[in-house]
């Protein structure tokens, strides 16, 4: 493609589009955009949402590369929404601003916000805090806050820095001098007003919460998932039961490999050997339409709501058992895979053996 002339001439106008872009989005090296799922702050997801987009538009606006991927006319032609506000365009014409709206909870926003985005064409809306990740990490952990206690304390002690008086700042000729010590007479009233404002954050959310409409499908359930319990202590409370109470083997207990140590121990282990130790109740295994099995979490529930639920799946026939046959899962989520199994699917309903458990 190189040595011919048609494709130096798209390699041409490929690097001019990219360095075009690139300069429009303050954007000097790719790794600028380099995103990992479940680690990347939102921010940065969408600065590189918005230069996918516009390297989208303006690669269809150039009728060289046009031509080269054969793009009909009629489908980038197609009408654009108005773009609201001012500011320099961000992600091209394939992005939409929409004004920014203020809501207190979640639920407002699947009320009423939700329906106004699904009825303008939207597959749902992303609700971001205003809270940032300093604002986060001070009220998890209280770091200003000791600081600044320790600052107000010292100062409260020897309110005078050195014994000089308030006013005599105003002799010194050395500015910086003055502003040295205007700072340190102040330090106590600075580490006061920022213990003030820290105190102050309102218990926003930590992250960015995604809202869709949710589907609901019943699907058969094959087998309930158990686990190691966790050694993290912010994790989920989980129902921890005996692994022979409730009929499973040392092989269908997830591990968990954070070591060298658990790993090789892991892999050395009889799935076959039948065991006493602890194990949490986590999620169902399910099996959609088309054969293919998936996992699902359980909804949030207290300790003694899990345990009654896991009796009622596996008291179904009036016996413990490792299958479930005759079970059956609603299972709620936002849309499927390639595959055809639900995306970050979550138990709502079961039916079957007893009933209903909702």
């Amino acid at each position: 493609m190189e040595t011919h002339p048609r494709g130096r001439q798209l390699l041409a106008e490929r690097d001019r589009v990219w360095a075009a872009v690139g300069k429009a989005q303050h954007v000097r090296d790719a790794e600028l955009l380099r995103c990992t799922p479940n680690v990347t702050p939102f921010t940065q997801r969408v600065r590189t949402l918005h230069f996918l987009m516009a390297l989208l538009a303006h690669g269809v606006a150039s009728p060289l590369l046009r031509g080269a991927f054969a793009l009909e006319d009629d489908a980038v032609a197609r009408p654009k929404r108005a773009r609201r506000g001012g500011g320099r365009p961000l992600g091209g014409t394939f992005v939409t601003p929409v004004p920014y709206a203020l809501i207190t909870t979640v639920e407002e926003a699947k009320t009423q916000l939700l329906p106004e985005f699904v009825r303008a064409g939207y597959e749902g809306a992303v609700v971001r805090t205003p809270m940032n990740v300093y604002e986060m990490r001070e009220k998890r952990k209280g770091t200003v806050r000791a600081l600044c206690r320790g600052l107000a304390a010292q100062s409260a002690a020897s309110p005078r820095a050195r014994g000089v008086p308030q006013e005599q700042h105003l002799r010194f000729t050395d500015a910086s001098l003055a502003e040295a010590l205007l700072e340190a007479q102040e330090a106590g009233a600075v580490a006061a007003l920022a213990e003030r404002r820290v105190r102050a954050l309102a218990p926003r959310a930590y992250t960015a919460v995604k809202i869709l409409p949710f589907l609901d499908q019943e699907f058969a359930v094959l087998r309930a998932l158990f686990k190691e319990p966790s050694s993290n202590p912010r994790t989920r409370q989980l129902v921890t039961v005996s692994a022979a109470s409730v009929g499973i083997l040392a092989g269908d207990i997830k591990r968990e490999n954070d070591t060298a140590e658990k790993k090789l121990k892991n892999k050395n282990r009889n799935p076959d050997e039948e065991t006493d130790e602890l194990v949490c109740f986590y999620g169902l295994q399910c099996l959609s339409d088309n054969g293919r099995v998936f996992n699902v979490t359980m909804p949030k529930l207290n300790t003694s709501q899990q345990k009654q639920l896991l009796d009622h799946i596996l008291q179904s026939g009036g016996k413990r058992k490792k299958s479930l046959t005759g079970l059956y899962a609603t299972v709620q989520f936002s849309s499927l895979t390639e595959h055809g199994v639900p995306r970050f699917g979550q138990v709502k309903a079961i039916r079957g053996g007893k009933g209903w458990f909702l």
